[in-house]
């Protein structure tokens, strides 16, 4: 009975191991504009940082512009969205103009071997976009493919 016991504990010490292990998956292809300012596309894994993290684009759920007057003219925008684990962070929000607009792509970083419950975080930042020179008329502004306007008097 002792080594029965004794084999059962064992059995279950090595499947919690083998389960707090982290898999050493690939990245997802998702694609995030570049500061290039020629509408090229970059893989997360193309910008130079650290080694040890994995980069993807951010959840956008919402995201609200207002027109903000001021000496220099802004809008004043509010992306939300969520985060998957414990472990992503919001790691750069980068600013590419586009004909009649701007697009925004947020992008999140995780340590490849990070150990985080699943859980749905929801996180939310402003971002200000400079309208200087912009002409009057909608001007359109879109975080991850999901889209607001503001009108630019």
């Amino acid at each position: 009975m002792r080594d029965y016991f004794s084999q059962c504990v064992l059995v279950l010490l090595l499947l919690c191991a083998v389960g707090c292990t982290t898999s050493r998956s690939k990245l997802p292809p998702n694609a995030v504009s570049s500061d290039q300012g020629d509408g090229a596309l970059q893989h997360p894994a193309d910008f130079p940082l650290e080694s040890n993290l994995m980069l993807k684009l951010a959840d956008v759920e919402r995201v609200e512009a207002t027109y903000e007057p001021s000496p220099s003219p802004q809008a004043r925008v509010t992306i939300s969205g969520t985060l998957n684990d414990g472990a992503t962070r919001i790691h750069d929000i980068r600013q590419q103009r586009v004909p009649g607009g701007v697009t925004l792509s947020v992008i999140t970083a995780r340590p490849k071997d990070a150990v985080a419950t699943l859980a749905i975080i929801p996180f939310e930042r402003v971002v200000t976009v400079d309208l200087q020179g912009q002409p009057p008329g909608v001007f359109s502004i879109s975080a991850n493919a999901v889209s607001a306007t503001v009108v630019v008097p």
